[in-house]
């Protein structure tokens, strides 16, 4: 099996759940001896020496010719004899997956569904044409490709309501890659709290405003660690002096089992969160919202707290502190939960079931 997944954006070193989702894809596809390769848009900000390091090949398109006169990425589909195209988004697929279809029509298009945009949009209160748009490009998309992967029965539904034929479109969890889990402690003394995410994402912005005005300030002790760059404006204009920004981080793990709490206050978004799966196996206890846990398995209520109302946030924190007892349950069975349904090792399978019937 030979497959092509493009991708531009920020990609190496993996941080943002895109990125991490489409990372943790091709490495376990190349584990499971797939020929699989990565078409990246060339972007100024890209680490070659990254790349390099990676087992997998990366190909990398210069800006010009990979939305405008692709003739390089026909003749590298062609000499490594790729069967499937793989997209993360529905304009990539109207675009590249369409001028791919005609040069070569044997090749299959994928189409990962990582946001339905017209529900993002609709969250956001983004305006009626703006809606309106993400729609037509998403039913374009949605003819356009041969197999659509999504994170949800929910996400499968919105599909489905704007015209999207059910059977195309398959649900697959997703998920992290698990490798080993450090047990926690009662972090004693610890006063950490942690939330990721890429801050030229909406809802990671709202979240940020959020932490700022509402929940740190109701915590003065406790430091806030953020996980991410991209919006300097942003940061620029947070009050609390508690919020720290420690940028992009290539191994958040480490931070992770170093901080008492893991938060992701989130108003908006659409998919899968992962970064609420990458707090649960890193033993961290979380608090999130109905929306952060949207798309993701019913048990998860089970092993991690779920509230809308962001005044309540420092009282469950300082509710954990005073009971060690419950901290530690939540951390292991967070553990126990991603590892068991989230593992990537594990929901492979569902992909790997959607290729195949695209191949017979």
């Amino acid at each position: 099996m030979n497959i092509a997944i493009f991708r531009d954006g920020p990609f190496l070193p993996p941080i943002t759940g895109g990125a991490v989702s489409i990372y943790n894809l091709i490495t376990e596809l190349k584990r499971r001896g797939v020929n699989v390769y990565l078409i990246k848009c060339d972007r100024s900000y890209d680490n070659y020496q990254l790349y390099k390091r990676e087992k997998f090949l990366t190909f990398f398109v210069k800006e010009k010719n990979y939305y405008l006169n692709i003739t390089p990425i026909i003749n590298f589909l062609k000499r490594k004899k790729i069967q499937i195209a793989h997209f993360d988004s529905a304009e990539a697929v109207n675009w590249q997956g369409n001028l791919i279809k005609f040069r070569l029509p044997t090749i299959k298009i994928v189409w990962e569904v990582h946001n339905v945009n017209h529900i993002l949009f609709l969250r956001l209160g983004k305006g009626r044409d703006k809606i309106k748009l993400a729609i037509e490009q998403e039913k374009m998309a949605m003819n356009a490709a041969d197999l659509i992967l999504v994170r949800s029965k929910f996400d499968k539904k919105a599909l489905i309501a704007i015209g999207g034929n059910k059977n195309k479109i398959r649900i697959y969890k997703g998920g992290i890659k698990i490798g080993r889990q450090i047990k926690r402690v009662f972090p004693e003394g610890n006063k950490n709290i942690i939330f990721i995410g890429n801050l030229l994402y909406q809802p990671n912005r709202e979240a940020i405003r959020i932490i700022d005005k509402i929940i740190a300030p109701r915590l003065p002790n406790y430091t806030f660690q953020i996980l991410g760059g991209g919006d300097k404006k942003l940061i620029k204009s947070v009050k609390s002096k508690n919020i720290k920004f420690l940028g992009k981080i290539e191994n958040p793990y480490r931070l992770y089992t170093k901080a008492f709490v893991g938060i992701a206050p989130l108003l908006s978004g659409s998919g899968t969160r992962i970064k609420i799966l990458e707090y649960l196996n890193s033993g961290l206890p979380t608090i999130t919202t109905n929306i952060g846990i949207e798309g993701l398995e019913e048990g998860i209520r089970k092993v991690l707290i779920v509230e809308d109302n962001f005044e309540k946030y420092p009282l469950i924190v300082k509710e954990l502190i005073q009971n060690p007892r419950r901290w530690l349950i939540l951390s292991r069975r967070g553990q126990y939960f991603v590892k068991k349904i989230y593992n990537w090792s594990n929901n492979i399978k569902d992909i790997m079931g959607g290729y195949q019937s695209l191949l017979k």
